[in-house]
C-alpha cells in the first residue's frame, strides 16, 4: 500500500475508497527524512532532488516606498528563485468536503453540510478534506502582476509541528499547508501559513473547532466528521491582506516521494495560536517537520554529508 503523504487526495495520490491509510515513513530513526529515499524506489528525489522543500526564506526589509523586498544582506536570499507575490491570491472555501460544483460556497465560513468535513489521522499528520478555489494573478512579460489568472482547486489542508519553513532562520510552532491543484494541468500549489503562540491567549478559531474533534482521531488510521462549521474568515483575511507579503518559490513535496515542481506560497505574517490549542494538536500530530534544505539549485545537504564521510 502506498503511504499517506502531503499530496493525499490529489491526482498524484488518489484517496482510498475505504479507510484511512497510515504513513509508512516517519521523522525519527530509520524512517526519518535522512533515509526516506531508501524506503521506496519512488523516493529517489528525497536524496537526489535539487529543488527540495522546505527552505529557509530570507528576512524581508521594507523600502522607502513601504513595499517589502528580500534582504540583500541575507546570504540565503536569491531573488531569481524566491520572490514576493505581486498580488495576494483570491481564495474561497466551500461548505462540503464532497462536492466540487461550488454549491454551498462561502467567503468565510465552511458552513454545515449534511455530513460535515472529514478529519483524518494519517499517522504523520492530521488532515481536513475540504474543497475551495484559489485564483492567482500571474506576472506579465514585464514582471508586473497584470498577467493571466490561474485557477487552482483546494483538496485538503494539514499541519506540521514545528514549522517547516523558517524566515531569517526563525522557526514557528506550527505550519498549515493548504494543498491545491491547478485546474489546467494538475500542478501542485501549497499555501503555507505559520502560527505563533500568543501572550494574551488569542487564537485562530478554525483550530479551536478542529481540536474539539481530536479525541475521535487520536489513533492513526482513524477519521471523523466535523459537524460544526469551520470558520475560514481569519484565514481568508490573512492570505488576502495586501499589506502581508507572500513569498513564492518552486520546490518539492515535504514528504515522500518529495516530488519537485511544487509551487509554494508562504505567508510571511504568522497567525495566532494559544498554548492550549497548540498542546492539544501536537499531542496527536507529534513532531513532523522535515529539515530545511539549501536554496533550490544548490548542492543537496545529504550529498554534501555523504562527501564528508569520505574525508
Amino acid at each position: 500500500m502506498v503511504s499517506a503523504n502531503c499530496i493525499y487526495g490529489t491526482h498524484l495520490h488518489r484517496r482510498a475508497e475505504q479507510g484511512v491509510p497510515i504513513s509508512s515513513f516517519g521523522y525519527s530513526g530509520s524512517l526519518g527524512p535522512s533515509n526516506w529515499a531508501s524506503l521506496n524506489p519512488n523516493n529517489s528525489a528525497c536524496a537526489l532532488g535539487k529543488n527540495q522543500s522546505p527552505i529557509v526564506l530570507p528576512q524581508l526589509i521594507t523600502t522607502d516606498s513601504g513595499s517589502a523586498t528580500n534582504n540583500n544582506n541575507d546570504t540565503s536570499s536569491n531573488s531569481s528563485i524566491i520572490s514576493i507575490l505581486s498580488k495576494p491570491p483570491q481564495i474561497k472555501f466551500f461548505s462540503t468536503s464532497t462536492s466540487t460544483s461550488g454549491e454551498g460556497e462561502g467567503e468565510g465560513e465552511g458552513g454545515d453540510s449534511e455530513e460535515g468535513l472529514l478529519l483524518e489521522n494519517l499517522g504523520t499528520t492530521i488532515q481536513v478534506v475540504v474543497n475551495g478555489t484559489m485564483i492567482l494573478v500571474e506576472r506579465d512579460g514585464n514582471g508586473n502582476g497584470n498577467g493571466n489568472e490561474t485557477e487552482f482547486q483546494l483538496r485538503q489542508f494539514h499541519f506540521h509541528t514545528p514549522s517547516e519553513h523558517r524566515i531569517g532562520d526563525e522557526f514557528f510552532v506550527m505550519e498549515m499547508h493548504l494543498v491545491h491543484e491547478r485546474v489546467s494541468d494538475g500542478t501542485i500549489a501549497v499555501i503555507a501559513i505559520k502560527f505563533e503562540l500568543t501572550i494574551d491567549g488569542s487564537t485562530t478559531s478554525l483550530l479551536t473547532t478542529i481540536v474539539q474533534n481530536l479525541s475521535s482521531i487520536s489513533t492513526p488510521g482513524t477519521s471523523t466528521r466535523i459537524t460544526r462549521a469551520l470558520d475560514f474568515s481569519q484565514l481568508v483575511t490573512a492570505i488576502q491582506d495586501p499589506d502581508t507579503p507572500i513569498y513564492q518559490y518552486t520546490g518539492s513535496l515535504t514528504t515522500p516521494p518529495c516530488t519537485e515542481g511544487v509551487r509554494f506560497l508562504v505567508v510571511s505574517k504568522p497567525m495566532p495560536l494559544n498554548v492550549a490549542t497548540f498542546n492539544a494538536m501536537k499531542r496527536v500530530i507529534k513532531f513532523n517537520s522535515r529539515y530545511a534544505h539549501n536554496i533550490p539549485g544548490e548542492p543537496k545537504l545529504l550529498q554534501l554529508a555523504s562527501a564528508g564521510d569520505g574525508l
